[in-house]
């Protein structure tokens, strides 16, 4: 079970790292002018950093964030959940369908345990639906407005 368990992680942080972006913001205090990337859970990308709700200059080097000056401030980041068992619910992350997380755990079992022309088949229906997932979570009509 927990061998699964893995997997199905493996599946969520590739999805999340590749074709979907699910941001979080966590407020962390500089410590001489710096915040550590290992201090953001289960972090993908960098994406702003704010100082009193406004963005402030930053630079990334050696896996730190270099601030202009100390204080507490608001890291905006890309993040994938952590899934501790299979029974835990994945709707609550409102980030995918079930379906496609278990076409992922389907084929990096089946990767693992060398069965590559099973692999292949999972991967590309696995390929397909967060490709097709990632267009329509990108799609978005114009505001219309009334007069």
């Amino acid at each position: 079970m927990l061998f699964r368990s893995k997997l199905l992680q493996f599946s969520l942080r590739d999805l999340c790292t590749n074709y979907l972006n699910t941001p979080t913001i966590v407020t962390l205090e500089s410590v001489n002018k710096i915040i550590s990337l290992s201090d953001l859970n289960n972090f993908v990308r960098l994406l702003d950093v704010y100082y009193n709700g406004k963005a402030v200059l930053f630079k990334t080097i050696n896996r730190k964030i270099n601030l202009p000056f100390e204080g507490m401030f608001d890291v905006k980041y890309i993040t994938y959940p952590t899934i501790e068992s299979l029974e835990e619910d994945l709707e609550d992350y409102n980030i995918l369908n079930l379906d496609m997380a278990v076409l992922g755990l389907c084929a990096y079992y089946c990767l693992s345990t060398g069965r590559f022309d099973e692999f292949n088949k999972f991967n590309e229906q696995y390929l397909d639906r967060a490709e097709s997932f990632k267009e329509l979570k990108s799609f978005h009509l114009p505001n219309r407005r009334w007069e």
